[in-house]
């Protein structure tokens, strides 16, 4: 539920300390506080910035961290299995970002994790 709280917060401050029924079932009111996520650019992978306004003139692999676009790994890839099928079985998945072996946008890569986190991501 959104609500439009006065500079001083007295809506905040009275909720807080209440129960609602939604669906009936009693919840307790928390302050939403928003942590946007810092983008990760799908041309160049970085984070930081995203694709529109990215200064790579090149494009890097989210899968292999090679020079070509994402969507094209398979034509680029050496192994028969990637140019078959739509999912990556050929195992040489490399993160640009950490240096790991996984994709630049897997959940699994330490700056992903980090991703609401700006001053880790510096």
């Amino acid at each position: 539920i959104k609500i439009h709280d006065t500079r001083g917060g007295a809506w905040v401050k009275a909720l807080s300390k209440t129960m609602v029924i939604i669906n009936d079932e009693y919840r307790r009111c928390k302050v939403w506080q928003n942590f946007p996520s810092i983008p990760r650019c799908t041309h160049c992978q970085m984070w930081g910035h995203s694709s529109y306004i990215c200064r790579n003139t090149l494009p890097v692999c989210a899968t292999c961290g090679a020079n070509h676009p994402t969507s094209r790994h398979s034509m680029h890839c050496a192994q028969t299995q990637c140019s078959t099928d739509k999912s990556c079985k050929c195992g040489i998945e490399y993160c640009c970002n950490c240096g790991k072996k996984h994709q630049a946008n897997s959940a699994d890569c330490d700056l992903f994790k980090k991703r609401f986190d700006k001053e880790a991501m510096r």
